[in-house]
């Protein structure tokens, strides 16, 4: 019964990895684009959406975890090690991700100030030139 369960578990999971790395795939996408109207926005709700999904893959980790790690259950250390490798191979590629996707859309802040701060001076220089009757 606790390996029906467990495969069970294991196969939601891969679905839920396998959105998991389309959406970061998305997002990879994205990062490579030039700057776009709304590149910012949808490059917030993909990151939103990853962190759905490894909240999910989390869940059903926590609960395969609690199925391997049963005195009842006969899994090798191997076995073991290879789950919680597995584990954070997801974590680490979340992390990772949303630190890009924040370190990008804090140079885009930065990028957009100057080039406002820029536009402000130039319009303002331009106002001084003429002289009013």
């Amino acid at each position: 019964m606790a390996h029906k369960k467990l495969e069970a578990l294991k196969k939601e999971r891969a679905q839920l990895r396998t959105s998991f790395t389309n959406t970061k795939k998305a997002i990879e996408v994205l990062l490579q684009e030039t700057e776009s109207r709304h590149k910012c926005e949808k490059l917030e709700a993909h990151v939103q959406l990853l962190d759905l999904r490894i909240e999910s893959i989390s869940n059903k980790d926590a609960q395969i975890a609690e199925l391997l790690y049963d005195a009842e259950a006969d899994f090798s250390q191997d076995v073991l090690e290879e789950e919680q490798s597995k584990v954070d191979h997801y974590q680490l590629e979340f992390l990772t991700v949303k630190k890009l996707v924040e370190s990008h859309l804090v140079n885009v802040k930065q990028v957009s100030e100057v080039s406002s701060e820029v536009l402000s001076n130039h319009a303002c220089a331009q106002a001084q030139q003429f002289k009013l009757p």
